[in-house]
């Protein structure tokens, strides 16, 4: 029972904690550890079968986090889990706490600094260590290196630490259970504005996300301190103006504030592989990429593809570049009409086909899909365009932006075995995964296709760098992840393009210190319906003799080209007579 008797005064509790410890070093031996191993064992005992619910709670939540949407079931898992933690860390705190008047918890023979080391070391290995492994298996199959999952591992472990450290030391300040109930509510209160808080912060905002970090270091920091002067010094002011000195710091260190080292922060990639140069005028004949009619890049190394960012004038003021609203970029789709811009879910084009050619054998015959052209309307209509805007926008120089990525293939098995057991694709790209299986085997529409039911998805932890370069951002924003299904028929010297959808990126809930986001990514693969109706070929024959890759594009950097206005000029004139009809 807890008594409300007033606490015994310092020099008491002082005298009564020398007679602990010469009887503890009596009973255990001069050795430190020995005491400290015995405490740990008289909190194990004492709440053993709370953590072994806490366990099965957490074990549970692992394994919902697999599943394919682990939201409902992980929270029914977590959220016991979280008040659980927080009711083992309470009666642990207030069996020894120095303000409790219970006789039996100030008579303990082995000293109070051990108590207090013992109750920190239990925590951490019976609470916080369990808690951090929990959440790394939701983490698998995207890439990570070591930096990734230290982040991983210190974006979970510091969270967890500020609710433990918070609750640990305001718990101990109390001196009845009408004061612990009181405390406890305060703590409660606190921790869900912290959660709610850190959770809430913005991705983008670099700088912020990192005082974050330190603040949450510096509120554990400040607490463990709070909590030892108070158990050990058994100086009650001293511990109180320790906690609210640091936690005032903390949180006013990146919100009031601000926070000026910027860890996160990493250069932009710039494409520097092989030099590349414009070639105006009809296709060279040492190849090129093909990016107007009358517009060619030259010098790309082989599976490297350029999608246009933006094609604009350059002002001779220090204007933004690029202005908005340009209509020749492949990530984004403006209505000439009302000037509105939207972002393109789909940004892949032929370019990245034709890239591919040379992984399959000569002479194949490539089918698909219709795949309409992000790139918008002729150099004519984007200088149409653009003089609205800029009425002396031909007698200026031009700036040409693309972004340069490579062709890899991530994912190459039988179309059989994709189609018997679900799949988990990684991209060269840490932070992204597809998840896959077979949706329909046949459907009906565009002569019948193999529908593939897919999903990916995005996770990063906040607290380290993405990566050793800035990932690109065409136009101020992130592109969505695009990703191409190839399916090879050798009997038939066919190669198949894929269809994804095109379904928007959907955020997952606010989560501290790590990023996420999903959406649906079904892609269908076409029947060769002629040979099944000529030849007599069966489905599964078909399926037996083909075989499955997905190529994803890996980000190799950004380049400026520049363009004259006699260049312009010349390229308009020779569009004129590729194509004399435009778009």
């Amino acid at each position: 029972m807890i008594s409300d008797t007033p606490a015994m005064t310092a020099g008491g509790m002082h005298g009564l904690s020398s007679v602990r410890e010469r009887t503890a070093r009596a009973l255990l031996g001069e050795r430190p550890l020995a005491r400290l191993w015995h405490q740990i064992r008289h909190e194990w005992q004492f709440q053993r079968w709370l953590v072994l619910v806490e366990w099965l709670l957490l074990g549970g939540a692992a394994l919902a986090s697999l599943e394919e949407k682990p939201g409902t079931l992980a929270d029914l898992t977590l959220t016991p889990a979280f008040f659980l933690a927080l009711l083992i860390t309470g009666r642990s705190v207030r069996a020894d706490a120095p303000c409790n008047t219970d006789v039996m918890s100030h008579t303990r023979p082995v000293g109070r600094a051990t108590v207090w080391g013992a109750k920190v070391l239990f925590f951490t290995f019976t609470l916080l260590l369990p808690f951090v492994v929990q959440a790394l298996p939701q983490f698998r199959g995207f890439s990570f290196g070591a930096v990734e999952w230290f982040g991983v591992v210190m974006g979970t472990l510091l969270p967890a630490a500020v609710l433990g450290t918070l609750t640990a030391v305001l718990l101990s300040h109390a001196r009845s259970m009408r004061e612990s109930t009181a405390l406890g509510f305060l703590a409660l209160v606190l921790i869900t504005g912290l959660v709610v808080a850190m959770a809430n912060l913005s991705d983008d905002n670099d700088k912020m996300l990192c005082g974050a970090g330190v603040a949450a270091v510096m509120l554990i920091f400040s607490a463990l301190t709070s909590w030892w002067l108070l158990s050990v010094r058994t100086s009650r002011c001293l511990s109180l103006a320790c906690l609210l000195l640091g936690g005032a710091t903390a949180c006013a260190l990146p919100f009031a504030w601000g926070w000026g080292w910027d860890w996160r922060q990493v250069p932009r990639l710039a494409y520097t592989a092989t030099p590349l140069s414009l070639h105006i005028g009809s296709a060279p004949a040492s190849g090129g990429q093909v990016l107007w009619p009358s517009l060619h890049l030259v010098g790309l190394p082989p599976d490297h593809v350029a999608s246009v960012i933006a094609l604009a004038p350059v002002s001779l003021e220090k204007a933004p570049w690029p202005p908005k609203g340009v209509i020749s970029s492949d990530y984004t789709s403006v209505n000439t009409t009302t000037g509105m811009e939207s972002q393109l879910p789909r940004w892949m084009t032929e370019n990245h086909t034709e890239a591919l050619a040379a992984h399959y054998p000569p002479g194949s015959l490539w089918l698909g899909y219709p795949v309409d052209d992000p790139r918008g309307p002729s150099l004519a209509g984007v200088l149409k365009h653009t003089l609205k805007t800029e009425p002396k926008a031909a007698e200026k120089p031009w700036r040409l932006r693309v972004a340069i990525s490579r062709m890899h293939r991530v994912f190459s098995r039988p179309l059989g075995e994709a189609i018997r057991e679900p799949m988990r694709v990684a991209s060269p790209t840490p932070g992204c995964r597809l998840d896959f299986r077979l949706g329909m085997l046949d459907v009906p529409s565009y002569g019948g296709q193999i529908l593939f039911a897919g999903r990916l998805e995005h996770r990063f932890p906040l607290l380290v760098p993405e990566g050793s370069h800035a990932r690109i951002r065409p136009l101020g924003y992130l592109p969505q992840q695009n990703f191409m299904a190839v399916l090879h028929s050798p009997a038939l010297g066919e190669v198949r393009v894929g269809q994804e959808t095109e379904d928007p990126s959907s955020p997952d809930e606010p989560a501290v210190f790590f990023s996420g986001h999903s959406r649906r990514a079904n892609f269908t693969l076409p029947h060769p319906r002629a040979q099944m109706d000529m030849t007599g070929l069966t489905l599964e024959k078909w399926v037996a003799e083909s075989t499955l890759d997905l190529w994803w594009p890996e980000e190799k950097g950004t380049l400026d080209l520049e363009i004259t206005a006699e260049q312009m000029a010349e390229a308009l004139a020779a569009e004129n007579k590729l194509r004399p009809i435009s778009r």
